[in-house]
């Protein structure tokens, strides 16, 4: 019981008479019954404390459910109702302060959370009964552990020292993960902190101790997916099983539900990404209009952020008119909210890809797009992926400018580029961002050589290519990189390489495009296209089959499928029947058939010029005989009288 005898005789009886009703008040505060809905579906997770109010202690452990799945918005309403219920209940504090640091996100908010350790510190007060005075809330030696880790990750915080506070959090997570193995709410954060420092192989081995003892653990499986997030072959993989069992445990959080898909786009399992986040957005949006009256910010880093990932499936299936409701979807949003920072990068990076990934299939309807709606606007803030987001945006508004011939191109594509210029240089000064420094040149060196491509300088666009390839080489994966980039470089320096002809030389930049991001559909195309420019029509089979039989299998109709259904077809029936392109073939049975066409219509024309010469001839013919007036036809010839004579009566028998 949170109220004691003991109060009864060391204080006022009218004083301890008012705190058993506030306890007894506070002891019918319990979760709702739409929170216990959720919180029964969110897995098992144990984290005694020392609070003695037992609804404190369960709004506590449901705040901690969520911030495991990152369900930010819902966990700090939930850390705050513990408070209400002991506002001496550190832990409480700690979690609110715990949704303040967005794990893997590049985002956090030390100054709420430094306000929130102060708060804390004006209610870390109650009464001693022994005594007769307040004093500070009794604590384990773990809670302890817990505070001063989160105290220290946002101690005298700055962009400048972030890696250092990232570390001294290890270090201080590896304290409270000797003293307690057994805690694996615990062991997770640490193995969390190590992923964010980017020791990645000892956080695995934490993450899989957690999970043989406690295999249904919901931080132990998020974590899990997390630490697998690598492109890197093989790795990926190993995440599988913690992908298929997160949403069995965490039924109701978008992330939840989210969350297997980077293992499974990781893979290029498409229908299976796409079936995840469908769920995923179902879910934050279910709650949003059912708790929050619809209203569009709520959860917004989890619900957009699975709307960007859903239409870049869409794009590999070649579902582009679906993939263009989400990418409109996001217009709208910022078009509500145009001050939105997250809602406009997130547009910015849509409508990139709703063109980029199309760039390649002339019949896709493209014009509609309108770059200019909502106005661009400079991504001027610290935000770890804005530059790298803006510099996608003018990259591929300049290339569809040029793809459109619009009178503007010359202008976007000088203009982006001089941009991405400030943004290089901006980046350049953080040593922690030269990830995103690369990564902005790449797309720099991309667009310069559409432009050199599109001026028919060939050469000089695969020399820029060359040097973004030598720049990709050199970039190094975190854990705090994104899943989603914008065009692979070595899939950009296949298509320059296939559209110069070469498509030998196109083939293992295309494989190694693959490599790094496995059953993406323009390189599967580039690829089987390329095979079959350099005559090795046995392996274009195979990337053929791959791509319209596995992929393509409910997408839109466009000329690049049709012309693949094609090609399929015809190297099933004869695998060296052709050397030749897609183009080229078709465009050499059109000449073929059309050269039937023209010897047949010959033939019907030489003898209708003969059946009408004929008939001319015999009409001639006709004309010039003497008119039947001159003969007398009732005087019989000497042949017709000699027939009659009688002396051949004996002929006339037969």
């Amino acid at each position: 019981m949170y109220c004691r005898y003991v109060l009864h005789h060391t204080m006022p009886r009218s004083l301890a008479a008012m705190l058993v009703l506030v306890s007894l008040l506070h002891m019918s505060q319990g979760l709702e019954d739409w929170e216990e809905g959720i919180y029964d579906q969110l897995g098992s997770v144990s984290l005694p404390t020392s609070t003695q109010n037992a609804d404190a202690q369960k709004y506590f452990i449901f705040g901690v459910k969520l911030v495991i799945s990152f369900w930010h918005d819902l966990a700090e309403e939930s850390f705050r109702k513990a408070q209400n219920l002991d506002p001496s209940f550190g832990m409480a504090y700690w979690g609110e302060a715990l949704c303040k640091k967005w794990f893997l996100w590049n985002s956090e908010f030390p100054d709420d959370a430094n306000a929130i350790f102060r708060r804390m510190d004006a209610n870390n007060s109650v009464w001693n009964p022994r005594e007769g005075t307040y004093g500070p809330a009794p604590r384990t030696p773990s809670e302890d552990l817990y505070i001063d880790a989160l105290r220290m990750l946002f101690r005298n915080a700055s962009a400048g020292n972030l890696q250092q506070r990232n570390r001294l959090f290890a270090d201080k997570m590896k304290l409270l993960y000797d003293r307690s193995l057994n805690d694996d709410v615990g062991a997770s954060y640490y193995a969390l902190a190590l992923l964010e420092i980017n020791r990645v192989d000892e956080a695995r081995t934490v993450l899989d101790a957690v999970l043989q003892r406690s295999p249904n653990h919901p931080a132990g499986l998020h974590f899990s997916l997390h630490a697998f997030d690598f492109h890197h072959p093989g790795v990926a993989e190993r995440g599988l099983a913690a992908a298929e069992k997160y949403p069995q445990v965490v039924k109701v959080a978008s992330h939840g539900d989210h969350m297997p898909a980077h293992i499974f786009i990781r893979i290029g399992l498409w229908q299976e990404a796409v079936d995840a986040d469908v769920l995923a957005l179902k879910a934050g949006d279910d709650f949003a209009n059912e708790r929050k009256n619809g209203d569009i910010t709520y959860d917004k880093w989890n619900r957009y952020h699975s709307l960007e990932y859903l239409q870049y499936y869409l794009l590999q299936q070649g579902r582009f008119t679906k993939a263009a409701e989400y990418m409109e979807r996001m217009r709208s949003a910022l078009q509500a909210v145009p001050d939105d920072l997250f809602f406009r990068q997130t547009w910015y990076r849509m409508i990139a890809r709703q063109f980029l990934e199309s760039r390649n299939y002339d019949d896709v309807q493209m014009t509609s797009l309108s770059f200019d709606q909502p106005a661009y606007v400079p991504l001027e803030n610290d935000l770890f992926w804005s530059s790298y987001t803006e510099a996608g945006f003018l990259q591929a508004r300049a290339m569809e400018a040029m793809k459109l011939n619009s009178s503007r191109a010359s202008a976007l594509a000088d203009s982006a580029i001089t941009r991405m210029d400030e943004l290089i240089s901006k980046t350049a000064e953080t040593p922690a961002w030269s990830y995103v420094t690369k990564a902005i040149r790449i797309l720099k060196l991309q667009l310069q050589a559409t432009r050199e491509s599109s001026d028919g300088r060939v050469t000089q666009a695969l020399s820029l290519m060359r040097q973004a390839a030598a720049i990709q080489d050199t970039m190094v994966l975190l854990t705090t990189s994104p899943t989603l980039l914008f065009l692979p470089t070595y899939e950009f320096y296949g298509d320059l390489m296939l559209g110069s002809g070469d498509g030998a030389a196109a083939v293992p930049l295309y494989t190694r495009a693959l490599k790094d991001y496995p059953n993406r559909t323009a390189s599967l195309l580039g690829l089987g296209r390329a095979h079959v420019m350099a005559g090795d029509n046995a392996s274009a089979l195979t990337y053929y089959e791959r791509l319209y039989d596995a992929i393509w299998t409910s997408s839109d109709d466009f000329k690049a499928r049709r012309d693949a259904g094609r090609v399929l077809s015809g190297l099933r029936v004869s695998p060296t029947m052709t050397t030749m392109d897609t183009d080229e073939m078709w465009r050499t049975w059109i000449i073929i058939a059309a050269g039937i066409v023209f010897v047949v219509l010959i033939i019907i024309a030489v003898v209708i010029v003969a059946y009408l010469n004929r008939a001319k001839y015999r009409k001639s013919f006709q004309s010039d005989l003497p008119p039947l007036h001159k003969y007398d036809v009732h005087k019989k010839s000497d042949e017709t009288q000699a027939y009659e004579n009688p002396a051949f009566s004996a002929y006339n028998k037969f």
